[in-house]
């Protein structure tokens, strides 16, 4: 029932998925790297064993249409064999009596379900429920949506629908820490990990740990990487290209600097001799909103500063010398959590201009309402006075000139205008939708192309069918794709060259993103371009990112261990010091 040749290491993935089953084992892990076919060979074991009765396969909702085209495009199966529990009606369509059928779902079902199940919120009968009963195999792909063990999807999937054969398929397990594959080993029921307690005294935080992990995914699971296939898949070229602010940029970028190291000075001293005990504290306060959008505008400002001048309440209609100017004053005021000056009750939130008093908004408004023009502490008197917090939003506006100076978003214009002359596609991926839309405006401007746009602003049918295009039509030669909305699933090997504008915090993430052109299907070399801003933010990041991947690495290695931290706390505060005593100079 099978019309699709498989390749030589995909042939040795079935027949060690029919071993498994033979040899009593109730699954195992797929982990073979992203665009090396792991859906392909699943679909052929299911179909070629005859388990694709009554068989479930969970995914993330984007890639329901694209596991059913893949079911029908490799097997001898159609539309009538597949059973897609997803959408309003579902529960009218699928009941108890419903068998025979290879079944697609979404963690986001499982999920909500499961949630209704444990709530009793729902008025459907769980005795009859689809989800309720034992399907014939459970096949969890992109598994990494269960690494957290708290989440509802983890539990939905754990706790509610059931199987004695689980096949747990991710070319990321691991992505923050060892802790994300205790669920995977749950699964499996591997013998002396069944709660997290089991699973912490046999993966402790050392390299002991590390090496247990490595042991037990060895022993379960299968992974291929593309070093060991190079043969059977078109090669690639990986760089970083280093760039540098345009003077104007510098200088905006150093004032937004100074005036981020201002507002987490306080911050940044709470983390010096942090006992562990501190740690959980400390990551409380770095994930409040005010703290992770000052870094998130330092990296935003790496790739234009217009984005900073668009949504930023302060800096709003200003031009990039104005802008600067603004940030100055800011930056003049060297204490910042201060309390009014008026009342004394207050923290102090509004500066005055220019005399640096600072007063609570409450107070602000008095002033206001009696038409105050002096500054009550020293009477000088006041241009205006400005709210400190860097995180109010403000009607978003883009100068468009503006960003297209910026150095990042000229050589893109660079790359593409390459590209499309060498009659080639290429695909733009960011983590800011607003930098892709203002991107699709800035080439059309410049060079009169149209680009497609990929992100979660778009429905499941609608990404389908952009993919689809870009794929098949020639005259679509530029795909610009969300980090969130291109990391899973998706085939863009209609390109050979991919560039990833700015930085994620995973580099798992970003390696998956550049899996859409380097997999299985590609012609040519693919050519993955990282851009950088020199001395910035974003090459420490870098260094974090590093650090963290290194724990994935090692637990996936097939040769040994390195020495290497497990849980290192370290990089949380290297987060505060991208803003202590990173500087431009």
């Amino acid at each position: 029932m099978n019309t699709t040749k498989l390749l030589p290491f995909q042939v040795e993935t079935v027949k060690w998925m029919k071993k498994r089953t033979s040899d009593g084992y109730n699954g195992g892990f797929v982990y073979h790297e992203q665009g090396l076919g792991k859906t392909i060979c699943v679909i052929n074991y299911l179909v070629s064993t005859s388990k694709w009765k009554n068989s479930l396969i969970v995914c993330p909702s984007s890639l329901l249409e694209m596991w059913k085209d893949q079911i029908i495009q490799h097997t001898t199966l159609d539309s009538a064999d597949i059973g897609v529990y997803h959408g309003a009606d579902r529960n009218k369509i699928y009941n108890n009596k419903s068998s025979g059928k290879l079944y697609l779902t979404s963690y986001t079902i499982v999920s909500r379900e499961y949630k209704q199940y444990i709530q009793k919120t729902s008025t459907f009968d769980y005795a009859v429920h689809f989800l309720n009963r034992k399907f014939t195999s459970i096949s969890l792909d992109e598994a990494h949506y269960i690494r957290n063990r708290t989440s509802e999807t983890t539990k939905g999937v754990c706790n509610f629908i059931k199987s004695d054969l689980w096949w747990i398929i991710t070319a990321t397990p691991i992505m923050n820490g060892l802790d994300d594959v205790f669920p995977h080993f749950r699964l499996l029921n591997i013998k002396g990990i069944e709660t997290i307690h089991d699973f912490r005294s046999v993966v402790p935080k050392s390299n002991i740990g590390l090496a247990s992990v490595n042991d037990i995914i060895k022993r379960h699971g299968i992974r291929y990487l593309k070093q060991d296939v190079l043969e059977q898949l078109a090669s690639k070229n990986e760089y970083v290209m280093t760039l540098n602010f345009t003077p104007i940029e510098l200088d905006f970028y150093n004032a937004l600097f100074k005036y981020s190291q201002s507002r987490l000075e306080q911050l940044a001293s709470r983390s010096k001799d942090l006992t562990s005990g501190d740690i959980d504290s400390l990551i409380k306060r770095l994930m409040s909103m005010s703290t992770l959008t000052l870094i998130l505008r330092l990296k935003q400002c790496c790739d234009s500063p217009a984005l900073i001048l668009g949504s930023m309440k302060q800096l709003s209609g200003k031009t990039m010398k104005q802008a600067v100017e603004t940030l100055q004053f800011y930056n003049q005021q060297k204490h910042v959590d201060t309390e009014c000056v008026i009342c004394l009750d207050k923290i102090g939130d509004h500066i005055i201009n220019p005399c640096g008093h600072k007063l609570c908004g409450s107070c602000n408004e008095k002033l206001i309402q009696h038409d105050f023009k002096q500054c009550p502490i020293c009477r000088s008197k006041f241009k205006n006075i400005h709210p400190i917090d860097s995180v109010v939003a403000c009607e978003k506006t883009f100068d468009l000139d503006l960003f297209a100076e910026s150095s990042k978003v000229k050589k893109i214009l660079e790359l593409v205008k390459e590209t499309i002359s060498q009659g080639e596609k290429i695909v733009i991926v960011s983590q800011w939708v607003t930098m892709l839309e203002l991107l699709s405006a800035t080439i059309k401007d410049s060079l009169g192309e149209k680009s497609l746009i990929l992100s979660g602003k778009h429905n499941i049918k609608a990404r389908h069918e952009s993919v689809r295009v870009f794929q098949t039509n020639p005259k679509y030669k530029i795909m610009l794709v969300s980090l969130n909305s291109s990391a899973e699933g998706i085939t863009l090997t209609a390109a050979k060259r991919l560039v990833h504008v700015d930085i994620w915090w995973n580099k798992g993430k970003e390696s998956q993103v550049t899996d859409r052109i380097h997999r299985i299907g590609q012609t040519g070399t693919a050519e993955i371009i990282h851009l950088r801003i020199a001395n910035s933010i974003e090459q420490l990041v870098a260094k974090i990112v590093e650090k963290k991947s290194k724990i994935s690495e090692n637990a996936l290695s097939k040769e040994h261990v390195d020495r290497i931290k497990t849980k290192d706390d370290g990089w949380i505060r290297e987060i505060v010091k991208l803003v202590s005593n990173t500087h431009i100079s």
